[in-house]
């Protein structure tokens, strides 16, 4: 669970910083917005990077899926279908199974994780509202 999260959160710098990249011509605020994104993100891929080598392991020991990095690339043609599929479906899912990771790892004592969990919630809270500011 701890590694699959990890990967979701370095897609999703990498995400970030494509949206910089890819939709030239936005106003200033959008590339400050995806910067502020992409350093959260990377912040949260440290921290779990770091829960994981705690626990004996390393990100990319474990086989991961690539959906976020699918949707970069179904997205790549169109602002504001990234911003409508992105941050307002994929991270909102987030939001909404996130408190249920949580629980499950709360019966198991790791609190720490919770912790970790807890900072991602409110982070992507926030990046849920910055996709719904440029979709429109």
């Amino acid at each position: 669970l701890i590694h699959a999260v990890t990967h979701i959160e370095f897609n999703a710098i990498n995400l970030a910083l494509d949206a910089l990249y890819r939709f030239q011509h936005m106003p200033r605020d959008f590339y400050i917005d995806w910067l502020q994104v992409a350093a959260e993100e990377a912040h949260h891929f440290s921290l779990l990077r770091q829960r994981l080598e705690k626990m004996g392991y390393h990100y990319g020991d474990m086989p991961a899926h690539n959906g976020l990095w699918e949707m970069t690339v179904a997205t790549d043609h169109d602002v504001l279908t990234r911003m409508a599929l992105v941050p307002r479906v994929l991270e909102a899912r987030g939001l909404d199974v996130t408190p249920g990771m949580m629980e499950r790892l709360k019966k198991v004592d790791d609190q720490e994780t919770v912790d970790i969990l807890t900072l991602i919630l409110r982070d992507e809270i926030g990046h849920v509202a910055i996709g719904s500011r440029w979709h429109g």
